[in-house]
């Protein structure tokens, strides 16, 4: 069995290398292919990884990828999956594995149904809190009420953002899931082309699922796994944020994408 691990890092090189120590304890740690593709232009970033080939006799092979620009989320994980893989896994940087099985599960999972499309867990933060990463698909007027502060608790941005009950032990299948941690069969991967590359780095994972759904496959949440985050969203942010943030002007181009190729 081989199995195809992504991280793409931006800036979060300390936490990459612990995500990496965690993987290495993995119970199917020598069936993993890593691939860690730095996208941060930052030097100080890159020698960060100074001494991560320490890890790796821990995998089935290990490789760290330096663009020579950011190329993006998209790219940079449609390049870094083996598609020769049985099993694909996204992880972000920021995830920590603490569960040595979790991995195991998850294929375990994906290899007793074969309906199932995409797998993701359970996320708690560093504060405790469980994050709300399975939603529903998102709509152009909740994503436009989410940064205006009077619609922020309002049911239509609470609707979508709690699409599913995040906060449950059990198996829920869902409309969409944040890709901070994504495990699927890589036939499956390969059949939808993996993520479209005309998102730069949002609005992946709906359009995925959405395309996964067209295949008459299900996105479960497995509530009864769990990793830790640090619970920072890059694309939050009110409507000043689209004068601040280059991150959230990005999220907006990625939406108009997103709708337009939706509404076609």
């Amino acid at each position: 069995m081989k199995i195809s691990v992504s991280i793409v890092d931006y800036g979060k090189g300390t936490l990459v290398k612990k995500n990496i120590h965690l993987l290495s304890k993995q119970t199917v740690a020598q069936n993993i292919d890593l691939v860690v593709v730095d996208n941060s232009e930052n030097e100080e970033n890159y020698l960060l990884y100074g001494d991560i080939q320490t890890y790796e006799s821990c995998f089935r092979s290990f490789s760290l990828v330096r663009p020579q620009k950011n190329i993006g989320y998209t790219l940079a994980t449609n390049i870094s999956i083996d598609l020769s893989s049985d099993y694909c896994f996204l992880i972000n940087p920021d995830i920590e594995i603490e569960d040595p099985t979790l991995l195991q599960n998850c294929i375990k999972h994906l290899a007793e149904d074969e309906m199932v499309g995409l797998v993701s867990v359970k996320h708690i933060d560093n504060m405790g809190v469980t994050e709300n990463i399975a939603r529903k698909f998102p709509s152009l007027k909740a994503q436009v009420f989410k940064r205006l502060p009077y619609f922020k608790n309002k049911p239509i941005v609470r609707e979508y953002i709690s699409g599913s009950s995040n906060d449950s032990s059990n198996i829920l299948e869902a409309e969409w899931v944040q890709s901070s941690f994504w495990g699927l069969r890589t036939d499956v991967w390969t059949k939808l082309t993996g993520l479209d590359n005309r998102f730069f780095l949002f609005m992946n994972e709906p359009d995925f699922c959405k395309r996964l759904k067209g295949l008459n496959l299900k996105v479960h949440y497995l509530g009864h796994l769990t990793v830790n985050t640090d619970g920072i969203r890059c694309s939050a942010g009110g409507v000043m944020s689209l004068f601040k943030s280059k991150t959230v002007r990005i999220h907006v181009v990625d939406a108009i994408k997103y709708y337009l190729k939706s509404y076609k």
